[in-house]
């Protein structure tokens, strides 16, 4: 597992943040796709770190944090984007939409 965030400060030189918004999840099928590869990255992040790591400090965006706390941090950070997701669901389905339910797999 690449555990570049040990090394680097976060921000990658070679991300193309205009490209992350041009229309290539164009359906159902290929958002589903991106959105479990997307959770398995993180998943086999988390199972990769011992309990050692995760007192470790790294650098985001210039400041020190834990690697705990920066997973906290991120962890956020997702909660922000589900909630314009659903936001922008609730705004395209109108009175269509249908509250979320969350299923624990077993």
């Amino acid at each position: 597992m690449d555990r570049y965030f040990f090394t680097t400060d976060g921000e990658k030189g070679e991300r193309d943040r205009d490209g992350e918004f041009m229309d290539t999840l164009n359906t159902k099928a290929k958002i589903e796709v991106a959105w479990e590869k997307g959770w398995q990255v993180l998943l086999d992040t988390l199972n990769d770190l011992s309990e050692e790591d995760l007192l470790k400090t790294i650098k985001i965006r210039g400041k020190d944090h834990t690697l705990l706390e920066a997973i906290k941090r991120q962890i956020f950070h997702y909660s922000y984007h589900v909630g314009q997701m659903v936001f922008i669901g609730k705004q395209i389905k109108g009175e269509k939409w249908q509250s979320l339910r969350v299923y624990l797999k077993r």
